[in-house]
């Protein structure tokens, strides 16, 4: 386990500081490249929720209504996170910018990524393990 959260770490590392660059590189004021970085990290954990739910079985092998707690609170999580980008008074609190949506689609393949990585992983574990 100790091996996983290090591989995960690693990806959500380098994946919301990549987003964090891309910004800052395009020309991005810091406060946006900011809100990118904190949007990557809340959707990489929202991805990662799905790798969770079992150690060694793909999510994609499970059954997706198992957990009907789960999807209602991450659907409830994100919806908070989107009305702090978008809903002025928390942005100002947060110091938040809203996002484009080729920035959100360029977030969601990012933070994605992370759920490629694992299932190599698992099937990698499987391989050597069975």
């Amino acid at each position: 386990m100790a091996e996983r959260t290090v591989l995960v770490g690693i990806v959500l590392l380098a994946g919301t500081m990549g987003a964090f660059l891309w910004q800052i590189l395009s020309g991005a004021p810091v406060e946006y490249a900011r809100t990118v970085a904190v949007t990557t990290m809340v959707l990489f954990q929202n991805f990662h929720i799905f790798n969770t739910r079992s150690f060694t079985r793909s999510p994609f092998r499970m059954n997706p209504l198992s957990n009907r707690f789960l999807y209602a609170s991450i659907v409830a999580a994100l919806g908070l996170h989107i009305l702090a980008l978008y809903w002025q008074p928390l942005q100002v609190v947060l110091a938040l910018e809203p996002l484009t949506i080729q920035d959100w689609l360029v977030i969601v393949w990012i933070a994605a990524s992370v759920v490629a990585v694992v299932e190599v992983d698992k099937a990698a574990r499987r391989l050597i393990g069975g």
